[in-house]
């Protein structure tokens, strides 16, 4: 008989997790009987979005095959999100009303009867930090095992770096189950000019914003997904320094406020006086089409 020997040389103290991972022959459990897992995911297919307000969307196609009858205080609990996780969960939809949300531990609870369910769910999670992005897709309480999952991860922001971690126990511990890249839309990127944008802002108000700065980008990387061009963006420049130029809202002629939500509110405007008016700026005056008067 083969064995493995371990003693302690000193006391255990609690809270000390202790684990032996053996590796034996291949093929040592051929015969053992193959373990009967409570539910399978046949299929589990997430695309997540980050949002510029770096929240997350998130739709699952699933399909789950339950292989036993559950009584009503047995029920499965399939996680969406790590339970113990401080972000918030809202916005949860379940395209099946046999399958509903445990929100004490972010989960969707499955039917008692046994068989296969497919259905969509949609949610959205507000993370508590807003540094790394952290996507919880299974749990290590999950009963279950899953035979397919897909993930795609949408960002407006470039992905510089990734990290999956399996969780693994037992001797498979480190293996790579998945294939994986980054397609970061640089060439989108380069095209969109940033540059001319804030140099006309700074030239019209004599300050020094940064063309290169991330959230100035992605705020303007957001309107040119709307479809707007440079042109929209010097009238907005141009109509709201008219507007607000000596007045105690002058304060938010900056790139935030200028380029965010309320952009297209900006640019179909109307505002008196402004289509003959000249325009007088820190730096030097102006007509309404954005010409600097000589």
């Amino acid at each position: 008989m083969n064995k493995i020997n371990i003693s302690s040389k000193s006391t255990i103290p609690a809270n000390c997790a202790v684990t032996i991972n053996a590796k034996l022959k291949e093929g040592a459990f051929k015969n053992a009987p193959m373990k009967k897992y409570p539910y399978i995911i046949k299929s589990d297919i997430v695309n997540a979005t980050i949002t510029e307000e770096k929240n997350y969307i998130i739709n699952r196609d699933y399909i789950v095959e339950i292989n036993e009858n559950r009584d009503e205080n047995n029920l499965i609990n399939l996680s969406l999100w790590e339970k113990y996780s401080s972000d918030y969960m809202k916005n949860i939809t379940i395209d099946n009303k046999k399958i509903s949300f445990n929100s004490s531990n972010n989960s969707l609870v499955l039917p008692k009867e046994k068989g296969i369910y497919k259905f969509k769910v949609t949610y959205e999670v507000e993370p508590v930090l807003a540094g790394d992005v952290n996507f919880y897709i299974n749990t290590p309480y999950d009963e279950g095992k899953t035979e397919n999952l897909e993930v795609n991860i949408t960002s407006p922001f470039n992905i510089d770096d990734y990290y999956v971690n399996f969780m693994e126990k037992g001797v498979n511990l480190g293996t790579k189950r998945y294939t994986s890249d980054i397609n970061n839309n640089a060439e989108q990127s380069s095209t969109i000019p940033y540059a001319e944008i804030i140099d006309y802002l700074n030239e019209r108000l004599g300050t020094k914003y940064r063309s290169t700065s991330k959230a100035t980008q992605s705020l303007i990387r957001a309107r040119f997904k709307d479809k707007f061009t440079v042109e929209d963006f010097k009238m907005v420049i141009d109509k709201k320094i008219f507007h607000w130029q000596g007045t105690k809202w002058s304060v938010y002629l900056r790139p935030k406020t200028l380029f965010g939500p309320n952009f297209e509110s900006y640019l179909n405007e109307q505002v008196r006086g402004y289509d003959n008016a000249k325009l007088i700026t820190t730096n030097g005056e102006y007509d309404s089409s954005g010409r600097k008067l000589l």
